[in-house]
């Protein structure tokens, strides 16, 4: 008898027709950012709203603001603020919504890599926060196959990846070609309110 397709399967199969109506969620960039958080796409509340983060179960906005980089709590509503008066960016690695992260497949999130890279080779903030540390692990595998793309790439491979900063840089080069000061980069859990690992 065969066996019923599991629920993660089901999710995976998501017909991405289902999001057609949404828009795609406009990033928040510039250049010589502090620091852009990158979240893995937009959920389905954000790209209905237009908002970062807008499910009011992700804690995003309320670790933002307890960890002291805002000076008051900025809402979803509000979310254009943090580049306006924070000097913080937003961003997602994959533009298009779903209701889960596990919607996504591993090759759709790793061809997302290379446009990802190229914001920052435009923009060149200081620091990346990628908030959940599956992303990292993704884009950690696109870039260091493709670290000649988009300048230099110095750290180490294969350490199992634990929240705080990584051993990792991205270094751009000037007109002349010297390098100059890189990205770095940063990892926090996840801050859906599906993810109990870390609350």
């Amino acid at each position: 008898q065969p066996r019923s397709p599991s629920k993660k399967s089901k999710r995976n199969d998501t017909d991405p027709e289902a999001y057609a109506h949404l828009h795609l969620l406009q990033d928040y960039l510039q250049p010589g950012l502090d620091v852009v958080f990158c979240g893995i796409n937009p959920g389905y509340m954000s790209a209905e709203t237009g908002h970062h983060f807008a499910n009011p179960t992700n804690h995003f906005w309320r670790c933002l603001h307890r960890s002291g980089m805002t000076s008051t709590l900025v809402s979803p509503s509000e979310d254009y603020l943090l580049l306006e008066r924070f000097n913080i960016g937003l961003t997602n690695l994959v533009e298009r919504p779903s209701i889960q992260a596990c919607e996504l497949s591993k090759a759709e999130m790793r061809a997302s890599v290379p446009p990802f890279l190229d914001k920052l080779a435009r923009h060149r903030p200081r620091f990346v926060c990628f908030v959940g540390m599956m992303i990292w692990e993704i884009v950690k595998s696109v870039l260091v196959k493709q670290c000649t793309a988009h300048g230099k790439v110095k750290g180490r491979n294969g350490v199992k990846t634990q929240p705080g900063s990584q051993a990792y840089r991205l270094v751009y080069a000037n007109a002349e070609g010297d390098p100059q000061q890189g990205t770095l980069f940063f990892v926090v859990p996840c801050t859906s309110g599906r993810v109990v690992k870390y609350q």
